[in-house]
C-alpha cells in the first residue's frame, strides 16, 4: 500500500509539472466520458486513483468529498484517506 501511495504521489507531481506547462482544462472529461467538476486537477486525481485500481465512480466520489486541495498530490492523499475508510 505504501508503495502504491508513493507511486501516486510521484505521478501527481509529474502531472502538476505538465499542468504548469499550460494544458489547463477546466471541465476536462475523464475516461469513460464523465465530466469531473473542478477542472484538470480533479480529473488528474481521478485518473491517478483509477490507475491504482479504484473504480472511476468511487474515485470521483472521493475527490468530490475531499474538495479542492493545494495540488494534485494533496488531493490524491486526501482521497486515499477517504477510500481507505
Amino acid at each position: 500500500r505504501r508503495k502504491a501511495e508513493q507511486i501516486v504521489l510521484d505521478l501527481a507531481e509529474k502531472v502538476d509539472d505538465l499542468a504548469a506547462g499550460g494544458s489547463g482544462g477546466a471541465g476536462v472529461v475523464a475516461r469513460g466520458g464523465s465530466a469531473v467538476s473542478g477542472g484538470g486537477r480533479s480529473n488528474d486525481t481521478v485518473r491517478a486513483l483509477v490507475a491504482l485500481g479504484y473504480g472511476e465512480t468511487e474515485a470521483m466520489a472521493a475527490v468530490r468529498e475531499v474538495g479542492p486541495q493545494s495540488d494534485v498530490a494533496a488531493t490524491v492523499r486526501a482521497a486515499l484517506g477517504v477510500l481507505s475508510r
